[in-house]
Order: structure tokens, then C-alpha cells, then sequence
């Protein structure tokens, strides 16, 4: 049975909630029908038409995920930690290939057409990969915030860039929505991918009406949510910076406690560990292009004999 040390915050809740309010304009006109041709959504150009040309593995990153990875090389970055190459999702893997009949009914009765949901699925898709499971701010607390949201503001509706603006200072909110943050040290930080593997699902649609304003929650436009499960395997860490992790989120743990619970992160063999969870990302009408809020739910833990949670966001 796995050794669950749960760890609660609010910050993905508040996110959601403080953005994907924000009323839209109309949704496209019905019967729009999206091309077959997958598409990368970058920050600096948010129009899906135009797909970025992405390099290889090796060009300018050197190979480090397997061969079944849903993700590809998008740059060589350099922080106060090392470098690393930053991923973003390969629009060529068969679990991303754009399929229509994914498309739940509910999507099409909001309002929305196949096309708008095809490009909710890339802009998701695109957040998803680089700034929330590759973040810059994994396990690397000193990356600068304000910088980021500057950067990456354009993948956002007004809402969710206004939200982020107001909790920008508090380093645990940010983290809580970029979920690598509470990893341990970078095993390898030589230029690699920061992962081994990246396994998503294919990604499911739903829809949701627009409603009048209720109580404290004001009047919204409709809604279009694309959802993906994920899998990311990291490098080997020593047990040393793994068990430093543990007890940096979770205070009410002694060292003795993993002792007892994880012999394994004490035998002086290193091993890995896995971030398991799910994502939602929140659209709203007229504005297919942009996030308006996302929720991610995740559990980061060990590999070791007796599995341990390093943080779980919920």
C-alpha cells in the first residue's frame, strides 16, 4: 500500500475560480470544421493556424526522453540551477492526434463548434507541457515570477493574467498551479530534458452553459474544458535529496518517520520517482485561444520500495 502524505492548498482552486468568470464575446458560428493537422500553440503566437516548426531531439537538445514520449525539444534554457531542454507536447504522438469524435456532445450544444475545440485542445495542451509539468519553476524557487507571467500572459485570457498578477508574490500559490516546483534538486541538470518520460492521454471535451450571476459568483459565458491525465517520469535523484523534499513539504514528518515507513530511501541506492495527475484547462466563448482558468490535480512520489508522497495538490 502506498505511504500517502497528503499535503492541501487552495491554489488551484483559486485560480479557477478568481478566472474563469470572465465574461466573452460570441462563440464562432456552427459548422466549422477543424484540419486533421495538429498544432503547437506557442506564447508568442497564440493563432493555431500557424504551426511552429519544432527541432528534433538532439537539435538543439540532446536525447534524454523515450522514444514513447508525447513530447518533443522546443529550447535550450539556461537558470541559476544549470540547463536543461525545455518540451513542449509533439504534435505527432498517436495519443495527440486530433480526433473529432472525442468531442462530447456537450461541447457542440454549448455553443461551440469542432474547431473551437481543437484549438482550446492546443492552447491546453501547449500551457500543459510548458509551464505546468516543465515549468521554470522546477526546483527552482528563485525563477522570477513576474518575468514568467509577462512571457507567458499571452496563452491567458485577461482574467486569469489579472488573477495570476494579484497572487504573483506568493511563491506556494504559483507553485501549487506550476506543479514541478516541489521536486527535488535536478539530478542532471546537463542540457537533458528534465524528465525522463511524459505520457499524456488523449484529451476529452465537455461543455457548460452560460449562466446569470448567482450570489457572489458573477454572470459567465459559456465554457469549453479540455481535460488530460498525465504520467512523468524523472531522473534519479539521491535518497538524500528525495527525503530533504518529503520533509521541506511536509514539516509534520521527521526523518525517522520515512525511516520506519520508506527503508528504501535509506539503503544508499537512488532512485527515482513519478508525478502522477490529471489537468483541466477552462475556455471561454470567444476566446478559444487563451486559458481562462486551470485546475491541475497531481501527486509527486518515490520510487523506493515502499512508495512516498513528495506533495500531492488536490
Amino acid at each position: 500500500m502506498l505511504n500517502t502524505l497528503r499535503y492541501r492548498a487552495a491554489g488551484s482552486a483559486l485560480l479557477v475560480a478568481a478566472a474563469a468568470l470572465t465574461l466573452g464575446a460570441c462563440a464562432s458560428s456552427a459548422g466549422d470544421v477543424a484540419s486533421d493537422k495538429p498544432v503547437h500553440t506557442s506564447a508568442a503566437t497564440v493563432d493555431p493556424t500557424a504551426s511552429a516548426a519544432l527541432r528534433p531531439l538532439g537539435e538543439p537538445c540532446a536525447h534524454g526522453t523515450t522514444d514513447e514520449s508525447d513530447v518533443v525539444a522546443l529550447e535550450q534554457v539556461a537558470d541559476t540551477v544549470g540547463t536543461y531542454c525545455h518540451v513542449t507536447w509533439d504534435t505527432t504522438s498517436p495519443d495527440l492526434m486530433w480526433d473529432p469524435s472525442a468531442v462530447d456532445k456537450s461541447v457542440t450544444e454549448n455553443g461551440f463548434t469542432i474547431k473551437d475545440a481543437k484549438s482550446a485542445r492546443d492552447a491546453a495542451l501547449t500551457f500543459l507541457i510548458e509551464d505546468v509539468i516543465d515549468s521554470p519553476f522546477y526546483d527552482n524557487p528563485d525563477a522570477d515570477r513576474s518575468a514568467w507571467l509577462t512571457e507567458r500572459g499571452p496563452l491567458m485570457n485577461a482574467g486569469l493574467r489579472d488573477a495570476y498578477a494579484k497572487i504573483i508574490g506568493d511563491a506556494q500559490i504559483v507553485a501549487d498551479n506550476n506543479i514541478s516546483f516541489y521536486g527535488p534538486p535536478r539530478a542532471i541538470p546537463d542540457g537533458l530534458p528534465r524528465a525522463d518520460d511524459i505520457q499524456l492521454s488523449t484529451p476529452t471535451f465537455s461543455g457548460f452553459p452560460a449562466e446569470a450571476a448567482k450570489g457572489d459568483v458573477p454572470a459567465h459565458g459559456a465554457w469549453l474544458n479540455v481535460f488530460t491525465t498525465f504520467t512523468v517520469s524523472f531522473h534519479g535523484g539521491s535518497d538524500a535529496d528525495l527525503v530533504a523534499a518529503i520533509l521541506r513539504n511536509h514539516p509534520e514528518q521527521t526523518e525517522e518517520d520515512l525511516r520506519v515507513a520508506d527503508p528504501g530511501l535509506f539503503d544508499g541506492q537512488d532512485s527515482g520517482y513519478l508525478l502522477t495527475g490529471q489537468h483541466r484547462s477552462t475556455f471561454e466563448e470567444g476566446s478559444l485561444f487563451q486559458i481562462a482558468g486551470h485546475d491541475p490535480d497531481y501527486r509527486m512520489y518515490t520510487l523506493s520500495e515502499n512508495p512516498t508522497d513528495i506533495i500531492t495538490i488536490d
